[in-house]
């Protein structure tokens, strides 16, 4: 896992989550809202995983399913963060809520490595 685009509500948690997976060698951009197609960012930096937090997804599903449909990379998963995994979405995967600083790099390379399995 080296590059993670991580769309979350709050910047506290995405400036820590960027802290932590920067310490494990992995390269993390982060939005905090979402004003525009952004299928030219996962375009430009072909990240392994777009996170994105269910909170945002709901406000701004048309511009996510736009920046969904217009994105040309196709290796990289879009996941769903939730606290409800079961709940329908149209990406890739699914991701528990609330994140863990302890073990976010683990679980975030547990839940690419088992896609990896699946493929």
């Amino acid at each position: 896992m080296k590059q993670i685009f991580f769309i979350y509500r709050d910047s506290v948690v995405t400036e820590l989550t960027k802290s932590i997976l920067d310490s494990h060698g992995v390269s993390t951009y982060a939005l905090n809202d979402i004003t525009e197609d952004f299928s030219y960012i996962v375009n430009d930096l072909e990240p392994e995983l777009v996170l994105i937090d269910e909170a945002l997804y709901e406000g701004n599903e048309e511009l996510i399913m736009a920046s969904l449909k217009n994105c040309t990379v196709a290796q990289s998963k879009w996941v769903f963060l939730s606290e409800d995994t079961q709940k329908a979405h149209p990406f890739h995967l699914s991701f528990q809520l609330p994140l863990k600083a302890k073990s976010i790099f683990e679980d975030l390379k547990e839940l690419v490595d088992s896609e990896l399995v699946q493929n």
